[in-house]
């Protein structure tokens, strides 16, 4: 087996020329792979901050709820002691109508 030394140095040349092409890729291969890390790294802290939001907006819709009920509860209160103001606002002047009604009857009569 006796092989042309030119046809061996062409060979060789080829080779060299597949193993640089291959590096050149191999380095845009690295290049893509760190920035699908970065891209997965940014991924993985919006996931944990929009989960953080979430339980954020839950917290206050919740004390918004309690809030909202309270207020409610409050307002049947102040209803309440509305009505009673006014039947004893009423009271009052019944009975001031009734005494000076009856003082004017008894000047009248008597």
């Amino acid at each position: 087996m006796n092989a042309d030394p030119h046809l061996v140095m062409l060979a060789i040349d080829k080779i060299n020329m597949d193993v640089s092409e291959i590096k050149t890729h191999m380095s845009g291969l690295t290049d893509a792979v760190t920035k699908l890390a970065v891209i997965e790294e940014r991924l993985l802290n919006f996931m944990r901050e929009s989960t953080e939001v979430r339980d954020s907006i839950r917290a206050i819709e919740s004390r918004m709820r309690r809030i909202e009920s309270a207020a409610a509860t409050n307002h049947q209160k102040t209803d309440s002691t509305y009505d009673w103001v006014k039947s004893i606002g009423l009271l009052i002047v019944g009975g001031g109508i009734t005494y000076i009604t009856t003082n004017v009857v008894k000047g009248i009569v008597g």
